[in-house]
């Protein structure tokens, strides 16, 4: 026995405990076969997180059935920059947000960057990438990059913002 997880299109993965030999059932009626190691592969589509049942057949008999939890996938975000040093001339912040557990590329993720006298915003193009031009920050301290789409949960990064140093001589 060991845990199994299965992938669900739009971002989704159910997750369940599944140590019979037999073909798992969603509650859309979509169906996969286990391999002789008691593993399910493939792919089953939910269109929102919850609850769904679970059905472990053997020989056309209903041998269990059992909930399973069905969650958002999880967006991570990331940038081309981790530091801007005050005083800071226009930069262009490239982020990059893909789903955590495969690392595809997310589309249409709403990004905002705030924080240390910025505030903008933006979307992802099918390559999960957004350029951000002419971000100047104002204050120390930190800006942070929030990314969401519906069926994931939020991904978050952060870019510290310090001030120059000044050697004293």
């Amino acid at each position: 026995s060991a845990d199994r997880a299965i992938t669900v299109e739009g971002g989704v993965s159910i997750d369940k405990f599944l140590s019979s030999k037999t073909t798992v059932l969603s509650r859309s009626s979509q169906s996969l076969d286990t391999n002789s190691a008691g593993e399910v592969t493939g792919t089953f589509s939910a269109d929102s997180s919850g609850t769904a049942d679970v059905t472990l057949i053997d020989n056309n008999i209903a041998t269990a059935t059992n909930d399973i939890t069905v969650t958002n996938a999880q967006l991570a975000v990331e940038t081309n920059v981790s530091e801007i040093t005050l005083p800071a001339s226009n930069q262009t912040v490239q982020i990059n947000t893909t789903a955590q557990h495969d690392s595809e590329a997310v589309n249409g993720a709403s990004i905002t960057i705030n924080g240390s006298g910025v505030d903008k915003s933006g979307t992802t193009g099918a390559d999960g990438l957004l350029n951000v031009s002419n971000v100047k920050p104002s204050d120390a301290g930190t800006i942070q990059v929030n990314a969401t789409k519906s069926k994931y949960d939020m991904g978050q990064a952060t870019i510290d913002v310090v001030r120059q140093s000044v050697a004293l001589n």
